[in-house]
């Protein structure tokens, strides 16, 4: 049956809209025809939602990440407005709530498990999400299940869904906007109401995580890719859904610019960074527009998807390489090579198919592009290697592999047949293939990180910090070099006063590195002064990752050169010194 839709065109004739053609466009069938399948789909989504936040809840992380320790000391010690981070305005009020009612409840503990169950939650509606829009876009529920279910055991979906850092509860948000947006039926999405809550949602999201402010290139491709709708209409939505984005986030942002942030004029506006601090020499913001991020990037990007064992998503790769012999590394490099090649199939088997998939996918592939591509480019230019910042584009690629494998029965139609011939599989073989790449990668993310992590014993940093907790006092004094978490996990885990080195230096002038450093060493002074005793862990920078901060790892280094110190003991491969006054 032919869906017409009736809209107004800008004269304010009305003009008849005929979707029946628009396969990618027609009324969402929850992997099915019919209300009976609508319902047994809906369900299926809560199912799938509940099991995945069920598996991260009994494979909670013990390796704690900084960020985490980080958001676990906030939400235990600050209050007010000492609890709002400018890029993440939410996380920090909304994990304390948690946490509020959970020592309401009886608990005792510290905020970390409260706060992973958070990201347990997060990391299940995500997983519901990818399913609820692979249906969308599949109209299959086993594959939409498969990519659900690999999205769910990707690593970096499975480490955020398992730490206290809260990055699913965003993602959440983020999928739940792109559902909304592609579940509609053009009439629905022309609807002035649609936009409005497109534009709701994006501004609660982008108050929880700034980033989500990328929900709204793939918020305007979804009305601009709204095909026989009036032009006016189409742009009428995207303002609209800018508009109330503004209505949530702007009075917020400017009120807390001025009573919070103390912002009173433009010049203080100009040096006020929306994540802290101020960049350093040669860098635009915080991010670095440098070659070489490219395929740190893809890199960063790969370890999203698949571990490696003995390499945690917190190891420095470099630093890695360092220690391991020459066929360890080329086993490294084969395994990520194999990955590419994988990432890289269902990215050319669609651009082979272009043709066939424009007719029946083009809009929502549109929106997926207009998502992806401006993460990746904010992750390749912010932080490249690390992994939270992939998860979104991970999400669409999953999406992307069920796609292609719904259309992978579908005769390609395009002027390039002898090309893409070499990129059709039958149907059948490509939906095994792609099984077996899910429960590969569950069998080696759980081998090589979920595991492991469960394991307190093997957690170094926690060693040394329960061994400084246990043979120091409260006017003792830690110092560490920076080069892992031991400058949280001493503070958090042992609570004892600490310094590292490295990280008061990062944003220190070349000029005034002197000054801070004879800052530490009147700090030194007056503990020892005072009967304390000061103590040495973890004082290796290790490899420098960023040439740009070569200067400060070399002024670490030469400072704990110029400590008399002497042994104290050893624990976890760590010997820890004593300074001598």
């Amino acid at each position: 049956m032919a869906f017409n839709a009736q809209l107004s065109g800008a004269a304010g004739t009305d003009r008849r809209i005929d979707y029946a053609v628009l396969t990618d466009l027609k009324a969402p069938t929850a992997c099915g025809a019919g209300p009976r399948a609508r319902l047994l789909g809906d369900h299926a989504a809560y199912a799938i939602a509940a099991a995945a936040a069920l598996l991260y809840g009994v494979t909670l992380s013990r390796h704690h990440t900084g960020d985490g320790l980080i958001l676990a000391r906030a939400v235990e010690t600050l209050s007010g407005a000492d609890l709002l981070v400018p890029h993440r305005l939410l996380t920090q009020p909304l994990g304390q709530a948690f946490y509020r009612s959970w020592q309401a409840a009886g608990w005792t503990d510290n905020a970390l498990i409260p706060l992973q169950a958070v990201s347990a939650l997060g990391g299940g509606m995500c997983v519901g999400l990818v399913y609820a829009i692979g249906c969308r876009l599949a109209g299959r529920s086993p594959i939409a299940g498969t990519s659900a279910a690999g999205f769910g055991v990707s690593c970096g979906t499975w480490l955020y869904s398992t730490d206290a850092e809260s990055i699913t509860i965003p993602l959440a948000l983020m999928l739940g906007v792109l559902w909304w947006l592609l579940r509609a039926t053009p009439a629905a999405a022309m609807r002035p109401q649609h936009a409005i809550i497109t534009g709701l949602g994006s501004g609660l999201a982008i108050l929880t995580y700034f980033t989500s402010a990328f929900l709204l290139p793939a918020a305007a491709a979804a009305y601009l890719l709204t095909p026989r709708a009036p032009r006016w209409t189409r742009l009428r939505q995207v303002v609209i859904t800018v508009g109330c984005m503004l209505l949530v986030t702007a009075p917020v942002y400017l009120a807390l610019l001025y009573v919070v942030f103390g912002v009173r004029d433009w010049q203080g506006l100009a040096q006020w960074r929306l994540y802290g601090g101020a960049p350093g020499p040669g860098e635009l913001l915080y991010g670095r527009l440098v070659p070489e991020s490219v395929p740190h990037g893809i890199y960063g990007f790969l370890r999203a998807l698949a571990s490696y064992p003995g390499l945690e998503l917190g190891t420095s790769t470099m630093y890695y390489l360092s220690r391991v012999s020459w066929p360890e590394r080329l086993m490294l490099e084969g395994w990520y090579a194999v990955l590419l090649t994988i990432v890289a199939l269902p990215l050319g088997m669609a651009a082979a198919r272009w043709p066939t998939l424009r007719r029946s996918h083009a809009r929502s592939l549109g929106v997926l592009s207009a998502w992806s591509f401006g993460y990746a480019a904010f992750a390749t230019y912010w932080v490249p290697g690390d992994p939270q910042f992939w998860l979104p584009v991970l999400a669409a690629w999953w999406l992307l592999v069920g796609v292609v494998l719904s259309s992978a029965d579908t005769p390609a139609s395009t002027p390039h047949g002898a090309r893409s011939a070499r990129f059709h599989l039958p149907g059948p073989s490509l939906r095994a293939a792609a099984i077996a790449l899910v429960g590969l990668l569950a069998i080696v993310n759980f081998a090589a990180f979920v595991l492991p992590n469960r394991d307190l014993a093997g957690n170094r940093p926690y060693a040394i910090a329960m061994s400084i907790k246990a043979r120091t006092s409260e006017n003792d004094l830690i110092l560490t070099g920076g080069s892992d978490t031991l400058f949280l996990y001493v503070p958090y885990f042992a609570d004892r006063r600490t310094i590292s080195v490295f990280h008061i230096l990062l944003g220190t002038p070349a000029d005034r590195t002197g000054v801070v450093l004879d800052g530490i060493n009147r700090d030194v002074a007056q503990v020892t002064g005072a009967g304390g005793r000061v103590l040495v862990a973890g004082a290796e920078p290790g490899r420098n990752d960023w040439p740009h901060l070569g200067g400060q790892v070399e002024a670490t280094r030469a400072y704990f050169r110029g400590l008399k110190t002497a042994p104290a003991w050893d624990v976890a491969g760590e010997s820890i010194l004593e300074v001598i006054p």
